[in-house]
């Protein structure tokens, strides 16, 4: 219960408030062997870290952790998300091999998406093209980050309720404004449109 009411109380309360469901959910779970949950608990206790802008290195901490306890605990979701956000956060830092990039000497990110797409892992690919969007448009290119948020909504239904659904809305709209405001007239209102 506590994992599910951490990944939907960000539409009542501040979205910090899910880190204590999340690490009462992970202390129940262990308590009472409940390896799912521990494992979903962590993996959004992270995300959640993420989203809300806690220190990079402390999330990294955390992730490798977390990383230790899924050998454990063998969540094919869990462990995914968890290497999507080690990723990301490694990217972050200026750990990748460029600033939109997800590969390092230790991750491959086309094999990556491949597998979590072959494995249908949805809610996996659609975090993915959301943090994808947001690098791109982090760094200027608009036309990336509208890319991805369009392939981030093809899996949406994935993740219903999450609240990444706000940060590809978000990102789409803030990418369709910066392609319009640098676009001809009549480029500009079909940018619009959409």
């Amino acid at each position: 219960l506590n994992v599910v009411v951490g990944l939907y109380q960000h539409y009542s309360q501040p979205l910090r408030e899910a880190l204590t469901y999340f690490e009462r959910a992970q202390r129940v779970g262990l308590d009472t062997g409940d390896f799912t949950f521990v494992s979903y608990a962590c993996a959004h206790y992270v995300e959640t870290r993420l989203n809300i802008g806690d220190d990079l290195s402390s999330i990294a901490g955390s992730i490798d952790q977390y990383l230790l306890l899924m050998q454990r605990t063998h969540d094919s979701l869990a462990t995914a998300l968890l290497r999507l956000l080690s990723q990301v956060v490694a990217c972050l830092r200026g750990l990748t091999s460029s600033c939109v990039s997800f590969n390092s000497k230790d991750f491959d990110e086309d094999a990556f998406l491949r597998s979590m797409e072959e494995g249908l892992l949805e809610p996996i690919v659609f975090r993915y093209f959301t943090f994808k969007a947001q690098l791109y448009f982090l760094n200027g290119d608009y036309q990336q980050a509208l890319d991805s948020c369009t392939k981030a909504e093809r899996t949406m239904a994935s993740s219903m309720g999450a609240v990444e659904i706000c940060d590809v809305l978000q990102y789409k709209c803030m990418a369709l404004l910066m392609l319009a405001s640098n676009a001809e007239q009549a480029e500009r209102e079909r940018i619009l449109k959409e």
